[in-house]
């Protein structure tokens, strides 16, 4: 017999994870492979697109002031409480939201679910 060895989440597609804290803010985290898609950027770029629902995460310059800085290593989440807020999207306690590559630096997410409002 041979067996051979598959990562965590390498069969998965792309995909990002929406969840609520205890304390009830929102956190948006990037799938290991939905964060290699776009190059483990050190710093990201959340769009909004309100006629599509559509979210984009983007690679950026850490030097960027819009950008989200990360840390170094695992990327462990954003806050997206005001953002998800603002965008009326209600994410219940957790929703895992397959993302489509857009480009070599990007990923898109479609949140029309979640949409409170049009």
């Amino acid at each position: 017999m041979a067996f051979k060895r598959l990562g965590a989440d390498s069969a998965l597609p792309p995909f990002v994870t929406f969840y609520v804290r205890p304390n009830g803010s929102r956190q948006v985290r990037l799938s290991s492979g939905a964060f290699s898609r776009i190059g483990q950027p050190r710093a990201l770029h959340v769009e909004w697109d309100d006629d599509e629902s559509l979210t984009r995460f983007a690679a950026a310059n850490p030097d960027d002031p819009d950008a989200y800085r990360l840390s170094p290593g695992i990327f462990k989440g954003l806050s997206v409480t005001e953002l998800l807020f603002a965008l009326g999207v209600v994410i219940p306690e957790t929703a895992r939201v397959n993302a489509v590559p857009d480009g070599p630096t990007a990923i898109i997410v479609d949140l029309s679910e979640y949409r409170s409002h049009p």
